[in-house]
This record gives C-alpha cells, sequence and structure tokens, in this order.
C-alpha cells in the first residue's frame, strides 16, 4: 500500500530509517535514507505539531543548502556529549561518596556515645552498689557494737 502525504499529496518515500544516535537519557534522532549500493544519507529528524488539534509530525529539512551536519562534526559534538557525561557522572558519585562517608562519621559518633552512655550508667550503678555495700558493712559494726 502506498502512502501518500497528508499536506501536498506525494507518495512518501519508505527507503529510509530511524536512528537514535543517543548515550543512556540523551537521545539524538537521526534519518538514514538509503541511497544506491550502500551509501546513506543522514538527517536531522525535527518535529512539529497543531496546537489546536494535536496532529504529530516528524520531518527532515530537504534543503541542499543546510543540509545537516558532517560525520566528523557530527562525532566531534558525540564526543563531548560522552566527555560532559563522564565528568557529571563523576561528580554525581563524588557526591554519593561525600554523603555515605558523613553517614558512617555520624554512625561512628552516634554508636560512641552510645557507648560512653552505658559506660557512665555502668559506673554509676558500681557507685551505688559501692555506697549501699559501705552502708550496709557500717550498718553491721554499729548493730554489733
Amino acid at each position: 500500500m502506498k502512502r501518500i502525504c497528508p499536506r501536498c499529496n506525494n507518495e512518501l518515500s519508505t527507503n529510509c530509517y530511524v536512528k537514535d544516535k543517543g548515550i543512556n537519557t540523551l537521545s539524538y534522532l537521526e534519518l538514514i535514507i538509503k541511497k544506491d549500493q550502500f551509501n546513506k544519507e543522514h538527517k536531522e529528524i525535527k518535529s512539529c505539531y497543531c496546537p489546536k488539534c494535536g496532529y504529530v509530525e516528524l520531518y527532515v529539512d530537504v534543503d541542499h543548502q543546510n543540509q545537516h551536519l558532517k560525520k566528523d562534526d557530527d562525532l566531534n559534538s558525540l564526543r563531548q556529549t560522552v566527555r560532559q557525561y563522564a565528568i557529571d557522572y563523576h561528580q554525581r558519585i563524588e557526591l554519593e561518596r561525600k554523603k555515605n562517608e558523613g553517614k558512617e562519621i555520624l554512625d561512628k559518633k552516634r554508636k560512641l556515645e552510645s557507648l560512653i552512655y552505658q559506660s557512665h550508667i555502668q559506673n554509676d550503678k558500681k557507685r551505688k552498689r559501692k555506697k549501699t555495700l559501705r552502708k550496709t558493712h557500717l550498718l553491721k559494726k554499729v548493730l554489733r557494737k
């Protein structure tokens, strides 16, 4: 079945496919048009929509003067994107590591404080026992006399 363009009523070509050349959450769609004998033409995909009816359309600029960037420029921008992603990733990992270190330090501090508190309680109990022993010993001495 032949497809017809809804705007100009021309027959639509099917010798193409869409490629996502993005990294992780970054997405860069590109239309690849198959030419003669394994040659391919790369074009940037753009989109538009109608705010009244909601019709959405993907398109490419066919203006030959404003063709998509050359492959070298495209690779350089991709390298730059990857580099920036790596920097952001390392910064995020470093922040998480610092947060974890802070939590570990707080946990150790709380454990030490609880140990100190428990040792104070034990020392207080020992002192009270000694006092009661002294009192009972004194009472026994007084009662003997």
